[in-house]
């Protein structure tokens, strides 16, 4: 592995830590990347996504063998040194080149001053960090204490450990199909989930898979693809698809027969979703716009309103979040998703359902929203959830799912939903 991946990876971790940019758009943003061989490509990748998900147990190895914290322009450096403690611990990169190539990379942004240090640093961890290692608990150092704590309370000890743990491991890719789930699952050497998602293991590159080109598929993970489910027929039905890029429900809305009209704030996403559906050989009326200024010309049958959350449920593939997300975001979310409730709850017809979701593990997004939502409004009604396995079913009627669940199988998002009538 060369040292411009290493260089590239402390780059990336800067944006991400930094500057708070997602691990995607930071991918998207770093052309440089394209210079890296696909092997060196795919280890700058691992690099950062293992040190996301590792950082907590990472710094706590760094604090044993620094004097005092790297902080301001150092934190150049502090990347770097989390970059080569992964490499040593977890990705057994074998030590001569972890240690040297990642202090070789600290010249390159002008920190020769400090190589020294680092360099001693990493040898340290070279011959005491697994040492280290095994006595973290590896589930708990890894989250902010909040977010821990949270879901202790809501899920309980042993659900909340299992969480924790889940989100230190790879992901499979899950795929939603057209039609023929099970036939599409021989061809793409996937299982077929009780859902009717298919999972794939190491997968390799996406759209070099039977199929892609074809638009027979798109990706998205199991929980995701469930609320969906829950709606039954809708062949002809207006459905107001809300907040809907990248547009994984937006597919399936269609699919079924739905006459959709989808609808998101971001110029961007909005030409993502579209470039989606035109793959998918998929149509639906794309409109950009904030929910909470339209007035619509004419009244749906069914709202599916995918809340912006604090994606506490898909930390599995966006490790980054648990360390941009802050206690307080899920308070502002939670009252961003009661004012666009109360919103869309005026775009139904007589009968009309609303289907509201949220990739969060937080009760304040999801269980306790609902609930408020159905007090204030007693012109609503909730529905049972039907056609969905019946593990994901909470006790109240609500879609709830947590990467707890399914983890022989390889683990699942957390994500949480609720379909609602107006009477």
């Amino acid at each position: 592995m060369t040292v411009l991946a290493r260089k590239y990876a402390c780059e990336l971790l800067s944006e991400i830590l930094q500057h708070k940019r997602p691990f995607d758009e930071a991918i998207s943003r770093h052309e440089f990347l394209s210079e890296l061989a696909p092997r060196d490509r795919n280890f700058t990748r691992l690099m950062v996504l293992t040190t996301l998900r590792r950082l907590g147990q990472i710094d706590a190895i760094a604090a044993k063998f620094l004097q005092k914290p790297l902080q301001g322009k150092s934190q150049t450096v502090m990347n770097c040194l989390r970059l080569g403690i992964c490499q040593l611990i977890w990705l057994e990169t074998p030590p001569h080149a972890a240690v040297n190539e990642t202090v070789e990379v600290l010249a390159g942004f002008g920190h020769d001053n400090m190589k020294g240090l680092l360099n001693a640093v990493l040898k340290k961890v070279a011959k005491e960090g697994k040492a280290i290692v095994a006595t973290q608990d590896e589930g708990k150092i890894n989250l902010p204490a909040w977010l821990y704590d949270s879901w202790q309370a809501t899920y309980g000890t042993q659900t909340a450990d299992a969480i924790a743990k889940e989100r230190l491991k790879m992901p499979p890719l899950d795929v939603s199909v057209k039609s023929d789930p099970e036939g599409w699952a021989n061809k793409l050497g996937g299982v077929l989930l009780a859902s009717g998602s298919i999972r794939i293991e190491d997968a390799g590159k996406v759209d070099d898979l039977p199929g892609y080109e074809q638009g027979e598929w798109w990706v998205q993970d199991a929980a995701s693809a469930l609320p969906i489910l829950s709606l039954g027929d809708i062949k002809d039905k207006v459905v107001f698809d809300l907040c809907a890029a990248p547009g994984g429900k937006t597919a399936a809305l269609v699919n079924l027969g739905g006459d959709v009209f989808a609808v998101d704030k971001s110029k961007r996403r909005l030409q993502i979703l579209d470039s989606n559906l035109e793959r998918l050989n998929l149509h639906a009326e794309l409109i950009e716009g904030d929910i909470l200024k339209l007035k619509p010309e004419f009244k749906a049958d069914i709202i599916l309103l995918d809340a912006p959350c604090s994606a506490t449920g898909t930390l599995r593939r966006h490790p980054e979040l648990v360390w941009q997300r802050k206690q307080e975001d899920v308070a502002e979310l939670a009252e961003l998703q009661k004012k666009l409730l109360n919103k869309v709850s005026h775009w139904l017809k007589p009968q009309g359902k609303i289907l509201y979701c949220t990739c969060s593990l937080q009760k304040e997004e999801g269980e306790l929203q609902i609930e408020k939502f159905l007090e204030n409004h007693q012109d609503f009604k909730l529905l049972p959830m039907q056609n969905i396995p019946k593990e994901f079913i909470s006790e109240q009627g609500y879609l709830r799912t947590t990467p707890a669940m399914l983890a022989e199988q390889g683990g699942i998002d957390g994500f949480f939903a609720a379909l609602m009538q107006k009477i």
